[in-house]
């Protein structure tokens, strides 16, 4: 009966140590009935450091607006302004008529190697 009573109490200091060792490492803030972690995933990169921007704007700056990757890279990613997409390279803006390509149930649109026209 002894021995029965040692393995449970072992079992549950061992599931007591592995929560407090997630919570211990993981960092999470509880926000309300959300939370999130200041912990990096193994495997996920950091958001970049630098921002590409004036000093006119002084608000923070949005992650999941259209005109984020001017924030965020120097030339940005392409942008649609239909029927033209647009792109800033290190040569240059270049102007396309966008690639689409249907797929299954969807269309996708994006910049493509085709020349300029």
């Amino acid at each position: 009966m002894l021995y029965y009573h040692k393995k449970f109490l072992c079992s549950k200091v061992l599931i007591v140590l592995f929560v407090l060792n997630i919570n211990l490492f993981s960092q999470i803030v509880n926000v309300g009935s959300g939370s999130y972690t200041t912990v990096l995933p193994a495997g996920k990169t950091a958001p970049p450091t630098t921002v590409y921007k004036t000093e006119n704007l002084t608000k923070k700056v949005p992650t999941n607006h259209w005109y984020s990757s001017v924030l965020a890279m120097p030339y940005s990613s392409a942008h649609y302004g239909l029927p033209l997409s647009f792109k800033h390279t290190n040569n240059g803006l270049q102007i396309k008529l966008p690639v689409y390509e249907e797929k299954e149930d969807n269309v996708w649109g994006y910049f493509g190697n085709q020349g300029d026209f």
